[in-house]
């Protein structure tokens, strides 16, 4: 389970504190795995529309060796509707008041993490995602990632994806911020405001981080 339980009771508080009163919002969960986090923000009273590109899958399916489970490539089930899609091709966001990406952002290239927010602009975002710190990568994970500067001089690292059902749908390799980096990135997207969570947490690469993004 690891910080599972941890980042479902921040994500509950996260939607208490900011959209205290939910009805007649709409949410688009973008890359929802299990659709865990999708459950609780209809739950908190939230209209809920989850976007992946695999399958809802449990954690049955990933020790049978599955990837996905669930039928046909959209359905809705009591809690949310589900849209079998890469959330690179989710073109329109216009018809969603918040947009959660949850454990997503660093599975992805820079230059579509870039686009991703572009195409969000105008819109809250509930964001959480590893924050690349070299010193707190453990020495097996180590060759996964090779620190780098991208387009726009934002710092961090590659690092390559492992071809798993938590990892990015069809790229080798994914782009990892460092904390200020990913703030300037925010910023230069367009961000009105950005609340960085307290405290950060920790995963088996280091810190780990929430943030709010008002467009």
């Amino acid at each position: 389970m690891g910080q599972l339980p941890l980042r479902l009771r921040t994500f509950r508080w996260l939607l208490s504190d900011a959209w205290p009163q939910a009805e007649g919002r709409r949410l688009v969960d973008l890359g929802a795995g299990p659709g865990l986090f999708a459950r609780i923000a209809n739950r908190h009273g939230f209209s809920v529309t989850a976007v992946d590109a695999r399958m809802p899958w449990t954690t049955a399916d990933i020790e049978a060796g599955q990837s996905s489970s669930g039928s046909g490539p959209g359905f809705k089930d009591d809690e949310f509707v589900f849209i079998q899609k890469d959330l690179r091709d989710v073109d329109d966001m216009s018809g969603f008041d918040v947009v959660a990406c949850i454990g997503v952002l660093y599975h992805l290239p820079f230059a579509d993490q870039r686009d991703l927010l572009a195409r969000c602009a105008g819109r809250a975002m509930v964001i959480d995602t590893e924050i690349y710190d070299a010193s707190r990568i453990p020495e097996v994970e180590a060759d996964r990632f090779q620190p780098t500067t991208v387009e726009g001089g934002y710092s961090g690292a590659f690092c390559r994806e492992q071809g798993q059902v938590y990892s990015s749908h069809g790229d080798a390799f994914s782009f990892w911020f460092d904390q200020d980096s990913i703030l300037r990135f925010f910023a230069d997207a367009g961000c009105s405001r950005v609340t960085m969570v307290e405290p950060q947490y920790f995963s088996a690469f280091g810190p780990r981080r929430w943030f709010v993004l008002n467009g």
